[in-house]
């Protein structure tokens, strides 16, 4: 049975991303305290739920605006 992402933190990730782009999933999980694989998992929670990144040749995170 998968577990249930919580809400809160994806938000909190998902604003740390948007205010603080370029870093990677690892700075996150860091920050956050969490294993990364917890934060990779709650990254691909928030692209399911249709937050898109996008991530550059180095692995940094940057939210995906499709009007620029």
């Amino acid at each position: 049975m998968a577990r249930k992402a919580n809400s809160r933190e994806l938000e909190k990730l998902d604003e740390a991303i948007v205010s603080q782009p370029g870093q990677r999933s690892g700075f996150w999980a860091h920050v956050f305290g969490w294993s990364r694989e917890k934060a990779n998992r709650h990254l691909s929670t928030l692209n399911d739920q249709g937050y898109l990144y996008y991530e550059d040749d180095q692995g940094g995170l940057y939210p995906f605006n499709p009007k620029n």
